[in-house]
């Protein structure tokens, strides 16, 4: 059975809580914490990753299998506000 977009980005948010904690513990300059939330983020990623298309595309506002994304918009993406802490977890999958 295939997983929804929504059970995807909740596990995206669960890692990223759990990389909030490992950061809680001590500093980047600390190599376990620093393999810890890179681990982490990387499973958020991955996570991110299998969402469908459609949904990414809603999401980032252009698709990164469009040739385009790589010629034209090569900056970095950043997260707004919107993420913040204040948000539930099903406000940022609607």
């Amino acid at each position: 059975m295939s997983r929804t977009d929504q059970e995807h980005v909740f596990d995206a948010l669960d890692h990223i809580a759990v990389l909030h904690d490992h950061l809680a513990r001590g500093e980047m300059a600390d190599s376990l914490i620093a393999d810890a939330v890179c681990l982490r983020l990387a499973a958020a990623i991955d996570s991110v990753a299998q969402t469908t298309p459609n949904f990414r595309d809603r999401g980032y506002g252009l698709s990164t299998t469009d040739s385009t994304y790589r010629g034209k918009h090569q900056e970095t993406l950043q997260l707004s506000d919107s993420w913040g802490s204040s948000r539930t977890r099903e406000s940022l999958v609607q």
